[in-house]
Protein backbone atom coordinates (compact mmCIF):
# COMPACT_ATOMS: atom_id res chain seq x y z
CA UNK A 1 0.00 0.00 0.00
CA UNK A 2 1.18 3.52 -0.73
CA UNK A 3 3.09 4.94 2.27
CA UNK A 4 0.97 8.11 2.35
CA UNK A 5 -2.27 6.14 2.39
CA UNK A 6 -0.85 3.87 5.08
CA UNK A 7 0.08 6.91 7.21
CA UNK A 8 -3.51 8.19 7.00
CA UNK A 9 -4.92 4.77 7.93
CA UNK A 10 -2.48 4.51 10.86
CA UNK A 11 -3.62 7.91 12.15
CA UNK A 12 -7.27 6.90 11.86
CA UNK A 13 -6.49 3.63 13.67
CA UNK A 14 -4.90 5.56 16.54
CA UNK A 15 -7.97 7.78 16.76
CA UNK A 16 -10.23 4.73 16.87
CA UNK A 17 -8.41 2.96 19.67
CA UNK A 18 -9.84 5.23 22.37
CA UNK A 19 -12.92 5.87 20.26
CA UNK A 20 -12.74 9.49 21.32
CA UNK A 21 -15.75 11.53 20.39
CA UNK A 22 -18.32 8.78 20.82
CA UNK A 23 -20.94 10.01 23.25
CA UNK A 24 -21.28 6.66 24.98
CA UNK A 25 -17.52 5.96 24.83
CA UNK A 26 -18.46 2.66 23.15
CA UNK A 27 -18.74 1.84 19.48
CA UNK A 28 -22.41 2.77 19.38
CA UNK A 29 -22.78 2.77 15.60
CA UNK A 30 -24.89 5.91 15.48
CA UNK A 31 -22.61 8.88 16.15
CA UNK A 32 -20.46 10.79 13.66
CA UNK A 33 -17.31 9.02 14.86
CA UNK A 34 -18.87 5.59 14.21
CA UNK A 35 -20.12 6.67 10.77
CA UNK A 36 -16.61 7.84 9.93
CA UNK A 37 -15.18 4.53 11.14
CA UNK A 38 -17.60 2.62 8.91
CA UNK A 39 -16.60 4.74 5.91
CA UNK A 40 -12.90 4.09 6.58
CA UNK A 41 -13.56 0.34 6.90
CA UNK A 42 -15.47 0.33 3.60
CA UNK A 43 -12.67 2.26 1.87
CA UNK A 44 -10.05 -0.09 3.27
CA UNK A 45 -12.02 -3.15 2.09
CA UNK A 46 -12.47 -1.69 -1.40
CA UNK A 47 -8.76 -0.97 -1.69
CA UNK A 48 -7.36 -4.23 -0.34
CA UNK A 49 -6.03 -5.27 -3.78
CA UNK A 50 -3.46 -2.46 -3.60
CA UNK A 51 0.06 -3.71 -3.32
CA UNK A 52 3.00 -1.96 -1.65
CA UNK A 53 3.89 -0.11 -4.84
CA UNK A 54 0.33 1.22 -5.24
CA UNK A 55 -0.58 -1.03 -8.17
CA UNK A 56 -4.29 -1.72 -8.02
CA UNK A 57 -4.73 -4.33 -10.73
CA UNK A 58 -5.75 -4.21 -14.36
CA UNK A 59 -7.25 -1.14 -15.98
CA UNK A 60 -9.38 -1.39 -19.13
CA UNK A 61 -10.51 1.04 -21.82
CA UNK A 62 -13.70 0.49 -23.78
CA UNK A 63 -14.81 2.41 -26.85
CA UNK A 64 -18.52 2.14 -27.61
CA UNK A 65 -21.11 3.78 -29.83
CA UNK A 66 -24.44 5.29 -28.80
CA UNK A 67 -27.11 6.38 -31.25
CA UNK A 68 -30.09 8.70 -30.96
CA UNK A 69 -31.82 11.70 -32.44
CA UNK A 70 -33.02 13.72 -29.50
CA UNK A 71 -30.81 16.08 -27.54
CA UNK A 72 -27.68 14.28 -26.39
CA UNK A 73 -28.04 13.27 -22.71
CA UNK A 74 -24.91 14.94 -21.33
CA UNK A 75 -25.71 13.68 -17.83
CA UNK A 76 -25.06 10.15 -19.10
CA UNK A 77 -21.39 11.03 -19.48
CA UNK A 78 -21.22 11.47 -15.72
CA UNK A 79 -23.43 8.48 -15.00
CA UNK A 80 -21.54 6.10 -17.31
CA UNK A 81 -18.15 7.72 -16.53
CA UNK A 82 -17.48 8.24 -20.23
CA UNK A 83 -16.44 11.01 -22.60
CA UNK A 84 -16.36 11.58 -26.37
CA UNK A 85 -13.60 9.63 -28.11
CA UNK A 86 -12.46 12.57 -30.24
CA UNK A 87 -13.38 16.06 -31.41
CA UNK A 88 -15.80 14.88 -34.11
CA UNK A 89 -17.74 12.92 -31.49
CA UNK A 90 -17.86 15.95 -29.21
CA UNK A 91 -19.30 17.97 -32.11
CA UNK A 92 -21.87 15.25 -32.87
CA UNK A 93 -23.09 15.48 -29.28
CA UNK A 94 -23.97 19.14 -29.79
CA UNK A 95 -25.69 18.81 -33.15
CA UNK A 96 -29.40 19.60 -33.34
CA UNK A 97 -32.34 17.42 -32.48
CA UNK A 98 -34.28 15.51 -35.09
CA UNK A 99 -31.25 14.11 -36.89
CA UNK A 100 -30.18 10.57 -36.01
CA UNK A 101 -26.51 10.46 -35.14
CA UNK A 102 -23.88 8.22 -33.61
CA UNK A 103 -21.37 9.23 -30.97
CA UNK A 104 -18.35 7.14 -30.00
CA UNK A 105 -17.54 7.28 -26.31
CA UNK A 106 -14.59 6.08 -24.24
CA UNK A 107 -14.72 4.65 -20.74
CA UNK A 108 -11.94 3.51 -18.38
CA UNK A 109 -12.84 0.82 -15.84
CA UNK A 110 -11.41 -1.86 -13.54
CA UNK A 111 -13.69 -4.80 -14.38
CA UNK A 112 -13.02 -6.71 -17.62
CA UNK A 113 -16.66 -6.16 -18.64
CA UNK A 114 -17.66 -2.48 -18.61
CA UNK A 115 -20.88 -1.16 -17.10
CA UNK A 116 -22.29 0.95 -19.94
CA UNK A 117 -25.75 1.59 -18.44
CA UNK A 118 -27.52 0.41 -21.61
CA UNK A 119 -30.93 0.29 -19.91
CA UNK A 120 -30.64 3.87 -18.67
CA UNK A 121 -29.54 5.21 -22.09
CA UNK A 122 -32.65 3.71 -23.64
CA UNK A 123 -35.33 4.08 -20.96
CA UNK A 124 -34.57 7.63 -19.86
CA UNK A 125 -33.22 9.26 -23.02
CA UNK A 126 -34.17 7.04 -26.01
CA UNK A 127 -30.52 6.70 -26.97
CA UNK A 128 -29.16 3.23 -27.51
CA UNK A 129 -25.77 1.60 -27.02
CA UNK A 130 -25.47 0.07 -30.49
CA UNK A 131 -21.95 -1.30 -30.51
CA UNK A 132 -18.94 -2.00 -28.33
CA UNK A 133 -15.98 -1.33 -30.57
CA UNK A 134 -13.15 -2.49 -28.37
CA UNK A 135 -12.17 -3.32 -24.82
CA UNK A 136 -8.44 -3.36 -24.19
CA UNK A 137 -6.28 -3.62 -21.12
CA UNK A 138 -4.49 -0.32 -20.66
Amino acid sequence: MNKHVQAILDTVEEMRNGHEGCVTDLKCGSCFRCDFDKAVDRWRDQNKPLTDDGYAGDFYRTDYVVEGEDEFPHDMLRYAVSWPKDESDARAMGEGQGRRRRVTLTKYHRDPKPHLAEDRWLSKFRWKVVEVLDTVRD
